[in-house]
């Protein structure tokens, strides 16, 4: 007898002899039939599989989490070590460079003193005035590289401190209001440096061509956007009179633009000047 097409299972059988008619000689007999499913289609062998199956998929799951632990783990060195030689680099302009100026600034006041004549005198000034205020951009490029002090927070506080200083210096009075959504979100490098330098530009402008007897100063942080605003009681000028490329316009117009955002300046003769900047913060975390 050849059953080739059964599939595995029990099977019940009847054997009869059959006459002409197709019926039944003599009773049949029954026989009970089991066929077992070849190896590979077994409980045991299904089991095995799927076990096996499972074992390369948390295997190739490990492996893959681990290439990106260890990738992950190599850029965090390589920052650490790129943040460690910022700080190195740092330390040294402010060590070296810082005293040289500041040395340069102390001799020519020093210089100034002594001499009567009036063009030598205000030349000298020139010379102690720009030495100071290279020592003042460096201190804040150095800032901005390896202070450790990251976060919007720390960067506005910055500013703060630095406009009080320098029109405390010029004898102005300043206003400061600070509004700020995320204080302690963390800024890059590059966001830190520029947000400083243009409001360095801002304020000295203000104080060097506004004549001003107060100035305003206000930082806000609102829907992923960062607002500075210096507004000054001072001269004023017109708008239509000057072709925007003057006192640092250009400059920070550069880096409003290359941190997502734009500069506006408003002024008109006698009413003082109004300049804003909107940046778009994307921070680092918040």
């Amino acid at each position: 007898m050849d059953l080739p097409d059964l599939w595995e299972g029990r099977y019940l059988i009847e054997i009869a002899a059959l006459g002409a008619n197709d019926r039944p000689i003599i009773p049949g007999a029954f026989v009970q039939l089991t066929i077992r499913p070849p190896w590979y289609r077994s409980v045991p062998a299904i089991t095995l599989g799927v076990l096996a199956l499972l074992l390369m998929f948390f295997l190739g799951v490990r492996w893959f989490l681990r290439r990106r632990l260890r990738i992950e783990r190599e850029r965090s060195e390589r920052e650490q070590d790129l943040l460690r030689e910022r700080i190195r680099i740092a330390q040294d302009l402010h060590d070296d460079l810082g005293s040289s100026l500041a040395l340069i600034g102390m001799e020519s006041e020093l210089a100034r003193m002594d001499v009567s004549e009036p063009g030598a005198r205000e030349a000298l000034r020139k010379v102690s005035d720009g030495a100071r205020e290279v020592t003042d951009n460096m201190r804040r490029i150095v800032w901005a590289l390896g202070s450790g002090q990251d976060t919007m927070a720390d960067l506005v506080a910055y500013i703060r401190s630095s406009a009080a200083e320098l029109l405390d210096r010029a004898g102005i009075e300043l206003e400061t209001r600070i509004d700020l959504e995320a204080s302690e979100a963390k800024l890059s490098v590059d966001q830190r440096r520029h947000l400083l330098l243009i409001s360095k530009e801002m304020l000295l402008n203000a104080v060097k061509h506004s004549a001003a007897r107060r100035i305003e100063l206000e930082i806000a942080q609102r829907d992923g956007r960062l607002h500075i605003m210096v507004r000054d009681d001072g001269r004023g000028f017109d708008p239509g009179s000057i072709d925007g490329t003057g006192t640092g316009t250009i400059s920070m117009r550069a880096r409003a633009v290359s941190l997502g955002g734009h500069l506006s300046i408003q002024s008109q003769a006698g009413h003082g000047t109004t300049v804003k900047v909107d940046i778009l913060v994307t921070v680092e975390s918040v």
